[in-house]
């Protein structure tokens, strides 16, 4: 994901997913909020959600059960739950 890369501050996995947290701007949240608004629309299986993180940071949690905590993890490149965070 090209946000990850241009915008990305710290990203690490959860006990039911992945948290990743971008620098605050206008144009980052407004990419970031349209891209949770796919993926909520593509992978009912997980919750999306985007908020500010109180450090003027925004953060994007996806998180779910099962099989998909690893699928999540996965797909944004972060360590086994458990291992903690990862910087970008």
């Amino acid at each position: 994901m090209a946000l990850v890369r241009t915008a990305g501050i710290d990203r690490a996995a959860t006990t039911d997913g992945v948290t990743l947290t971008f620098r605050s701007d206008p144009r980052v949240e407004r990419e970031l909020r349209a891209l949770v608004a796919i993926e909520t629309e593509c992978c009912t299986w997980a919750r999306w959600e985007v908020r500010a993180d109180g450090d003027g940071g925004l953060v994007m949690h996806a998180g779910t059960t099962g099989h998909g905590v690893a699928v999540l993890q996965s797909m944004f490149d972060v360590p086994a739950r458990g291992v903690g965070a990862r910087g970008l």
